[in-house]
């Protein structure tokens, strides 16, 4: 069948989706095999399930063909006829998975980012985005995996939580840390001598230890996932390492390259109390 005027049976890979956005299309939602026009562009809805897209068949089509379909925020998707197939005009709802969502071009630029790692105060030093991944890099990057369907370990969910559940999981080990501090103090005397490294220092130890290093580990889960989502190469020629890397050094300007990257902060205000990071109403993804 066609896809996007090439010849495939399944989604396009990786290495298909850079060739083909390398090649001038100018109508997303026709059918190549199809004599009618192009499909009505509608918009996506969040259901608890994931997010979802309402479709109008631009031609008679069979159950199971698949073709590109674009919502009204610019996004396109891969659209699959469900049973029994649509006829030319008819309405249906698809949800497609994480991966068979392309981002709009003209907010979110492919193949590159947006700018560069430490171009964070390229627009303002207040940049609300930026100080909240410094201050709580863990909740950024949870507004980012939101946006980007993954869930707090960095693998795609239809969950729309995952800030919340990482809020959550912040707020406890919050409270445990306060909580072993007043059971046992980090300094404490011990009759005549100091004692520093208690019980309850080894506990703080354990927590923040392993704190740092989920952050490490979702930072660059995620960073790697808006690479390939967005067809975007790396710096060096091992593009994990250079994730790891910069999860490590780099951890709050990494997360807000990201932020700016996958949202339009020239059209929507930051919110950095909401699951996406973004104004209430605000869309999931650019």
């Amino acid at each position: 069948m066609q896809f996007y005027g090439v010849e495939t049976d399944t989604v396009p890979t990786r290495a298909n989706r850079q060739q083909q956005q390398q090649q001038p299309y100018h109508n997303f939602d026709a059918v190549p095999e199809a004599p009618a026009g192009p499909s009505t562009k509608l918009p996506s809805r969040i259901t608890p399930d994931g997010e979802v897209f309402d479709v109008a068949a631009p031609a008679t089509l069979p159950a199971g063909f698949k073709f590109r379909a674009q919502s009204l925020d610019g996004r396109t998707f891969t659209a699959t006829v469900p049973e029994g197939g649509v006829s030319s005009g008819d309405n249906f709802t698809v949800a497609p998975a994480p991966d068979e969502v392309y981002p709009s071009d003209a907010n979110g630029p492919v193949g590159r980012w947006r700018d560069g790692v430490f171009d964070c105060f390229k627009d303002t030093y207040f940049h609300l985005p930026f100080w909240s991944a410094t201050v709580c890099p863990q909740l950024t990057n949870g507004q980012i995996m939101t946006r980007m369907g993954l869930n707090a370990f960095g693998f795609p969910t239809t969950s729309n939580h995952t800030f919340k559940w990482i809020f959550v999981f912040i707020a406890l080990y919050n409270i445990t840390l306060v909580v072993v501090d007043a059971v046992s103090p980090l300094y404490q005397y011990e009759d005549t001598s100091f004692v520093m490294m208690n019980a309850g220092a080894w506990v703080r130890l354990s927590l923040t230890v392993s704190l740092f290093l989920y952050t490490v580990c979702a930072v660059a889960k995620v960073r790697g996932h808006v690479r390939w989502r967005y067809s975007i190469p790396s710096y060096t020629a091992c593009g994990r390492l250079e994730d790891f890397c910069l999860s490590v050094w780099c951890s709050a300007c990494t997360i807000s390259q990201m932020n700016r990257h996958t949202a339009d902060y020239v059209k929507y205000k930051a919110d950095c109390l909401t699951d996406t990071g973004l104004e209430r109403g605000g869309p999931r993804l650019v």
